[in-house]
């Protein structure tokens, strides 16, 4: 099984990171409902998945990268951050 971590903000994740060269995306340019299935929103940086879409959607915060089908959601639903090292 991979392993994994969870970070409860984005400075806790860039603390982990340390030295290593941060790229961060805030999906605040982009309109709502913008599909980004396969887009790449950062250089070399893409999202895709299993259910019908992967856009932009703004809830009570900022806007986020999200998945809003949930009745296409199953048990085996997934969506995947893709990245090509660049440097």
């Amino acid at each position: 099984m991979a392993k994994f971590n969870i970070f409860s903000s984005i400075e806790e994740y860039k603390n982990a990171l340390g030295t290593n060269p941060v790229s961060t995306q805030d999906f605040e340019s982009f309109a709502n409902g913008t599909d980004l299935d396969g887009v790449e929103f950062i250089k070399g940086i893409s999202a895709t998945s299993n259910l019908p879409r992967v856009e932009v959607f703004k809830g009570s915060g900022d806007k986020e990268l999200f998945i809003l089908d949930r009745r296409s959601v199953s048990d085996d639903s997934f969506y995947e951050i893709n990245w090509v090292r660049l440097f």
